[in-house]
């Protein structure tokens, strides 16, 4: 039985006067609303964290529904945690919106403390399910790097400052989702991020060298639009570095749902019904590093519909030599395109009106797993609906389900793509190795058995621990 050390509430005044809220304030207070970080600083390096020395713990976090705020907690000691810092919507900051997501923890060039990548939260506006890719928001259209002990701006991206962007093209809509932080050197400073907004776009600041001011913005993927292209992202880019016969293959992969509107475009629903989807893209400037060309961004006419087809045809061999000789023999297709999308409405056997992702996906061993929540038509005004979940398991190099299928019947390989997962809504599955097995937690009532590769299956419905992924120790020795 634990006890209760301390608390910060930033809604005391009003649960204390348990006040009716007024005409323009929210009917419901959310309070503390978001996820948390923490940022670790062993300054002796001796794998603890005392408070007696330079070793510092660091607890971020938004408010998400609850305001336009971030704040961090020094709680080196835990008995007694003090106030770090905290952001509000003004100055450096006003473009803040809701701060829906958790700061992300990273090291950047030229900086010596560890920092916090925080992106520009939400505006309460796109509740209207309407409101479409070609309407700019009010607030949340930027990204921000703190210093995560002082919460001292480092680096800031918004519509006020138009030449950290590459070209005209700035933030128009919010950007809800967690940035995606990427050290592709493995150096130990991160050199690109990833962001994803609600107008269905996609960006990436490169980290060039140790001067913010060198550092540039670009827009990398147009995939909104309106009416049913009206798609938005609240979900974080899950980068993936794939080999394809010795080209390697910068992926970045995220879903589109409304997460504002989970219930929209089902059957009997009101709202409009968005064409919703999960995309593989290849990473333009990456593409052009390695092949040449200018950069563009991606459009959707650019993407492999695989719906109802494979992105490439895999070799028929079997065996140990298999996996090179698909890679073969989807080399054209990955060349020549700018990567795959899967409508989820028709990318299954069964059609699954108003689906919707609206949690990151997580890959394994060359296969994504992501959930699509499904909202059902009610019986009666007076029965709350649950909706339904799916759990997708997708090879990156076929589109095939990772299950696979036998023959050529096209309804057959769609069904293999995904499980049911019962009356939920899923987050992020979370990856737990127990011995030589691999699990995958909080997918609902889904078996994993139905998406994996054949002959992988371990005891306890988990998969055999994939020769690629292996347990990884090391130490730090005391200068």
């Amino acid at each position: 039985m634990g006890l209760h050390a301390a608390a910060l509430a930033p809604l005391q005044p009003t649960l204390r006067d348990n006040r009716e809220a007024a005409d323009d304030e929210p009917r419901h207070p959310y309070g503390v609303d978001g996820p948390a970080a923490f940022v670790r600083i062993d300054a002796d390096r001796d794998g603890r964290i005392t408070f007696k020395g330079d070793d510092r713990m660091l607890l971020a976090f938004g408010l998400r529904r609850g305001g336009r705020h971030y704040y961090a907690l020094d709680v080196t000691d835990p008995t007694k945690p003090t106030l770090a810092w905290q952001l509000s919507a003004s100055g450096d900051f006003a473009e803040l919106g809701q701060s829906w997501a958790a700061p992300t923890p990273a090291r950047v060039p030229g900086h010596a403390n560890p920092v916090f990548v925080i992106s520009g939260g939400y505006d309460p506006g796109r509740d209207d399910p309407e409101r479409n890719a070609t309407q700019a928001d009010g607030q949340g259209r930027a990204l921000y790097i703190v210093d995560a002990v002082t919460g001292g701006l480092i680096y800031r991206a918004d519509p006020s400052t138009p030449g950290r962007f590459v070209g005209n093209e700035t933030f128009r809509q919010a950007l809800p989702a967690a940035p995606r932080v990427v050290d592709s050197d493995n150096d130990g400073v991160a050199d690109r991020i990833y962001l994803a907004d609600v107008g269905g776009n996609l960006w990436r600041l490169d980290l060039a060298g140790g001067d913010p001011d060198d550092w540039r913005v670009r827009k990398i993927a147009a995939l909104g639009g309106t009416g049913q292209d009206n798609r938005r992202f609240f979900t974080s880019v899950d980068f993936v570095g794939i080999d394809v016969d010795g080209r390697r293959q910068d992926l970045l992969l995220l879903g589109s749902g409304d997460r504002a509107n989970p219930k929209a475009g089902g059957e009997g629903s009101q709202a409009p019904a968005v064409h919703d989807a999960f995309f593989a893209v290849r990473d333009p400037v990456s593409v052009a590093a390695a092949e040449g060309g200018k950069i563009e961004p991606v459009s959707l006419d650019r993407l492999t519909d695989i719906s109802d087809q494979r992105f490439c045809d895999p070799q028929a061999d079997s065996g140990a030599e298999k996996s090179d000789a698909d890679a073969r023999a989807c080399l054209p297709a990955w060349q020549s395109g700018a990567g795959w999308v899967l409508y989820l409405d028709r990318g299954y056997s069964l059609p699954l009106t108003g689906a919707k992702v609206l949690s990151p996906s997580v890959t394994l061993d060359g296969g994504v797993y992501f959930s699509a929540y499904v909202p059902d038509k009610p019986d009666s005004i007076c029965v709350p609906v649950v909706g339904r979940s799916y759990l997708f398991g997708i090879d990156l190099l076929t589109g095939l389900g990772i299950g696979g299928a036998s023959g050529d019947d096209a309804e057959l390989k769609k069904g293999a793509r995904a499980v049911a997962a019962g009356e939920y809504l899923l987050g992020r599955p979370a990856v737990l190795v127990r011995g030589d097995a691999l699990y995958l937690q909080g997918i609902g009532a889904a078996s994993l058995k139905g998406l994996m590769k054949a002959g992988a299956e371990a005891a306890g419905g988990g998969m055999q621990l994939p020769y690629r992924v292996r347990r990884t120790y090391w130490y730090e020795p005391v200068p």
